[in-house]
């Protein structure tokens, strides 16, 4: 049973992972990083560009390495 519960978590952990995967695996690995992390740890950008105290634009420009 233990050995089922290790194989489902490691799956779990695989396909929360493809977004960072994903990222380093870019030419230039900052581009789209704050992106591809914001969506896997599901943080909205209203909540990035509250904490800092910036409007929402800023953070898409950030987000496209603007």
């Amino acid at each position: 049973m233990r050995e089922r519960e290790r194989k489902l978590a490691r799956k779990r952990l695989d396909v929360e992972m493809q977004p960072y995967r994903r990222a380093g695996m870019a030419k230039n690995p900052t581009n789209q990083l704050l992106r591809a992390v914001r969506q896997a740890l599901r943080v909205p950008v209203a909540e990035i560009a509250e904490k800092m105290e910036v409007c929402r634009s800023v953070v898409f420009d950030l987000r496209q390495g603007s």
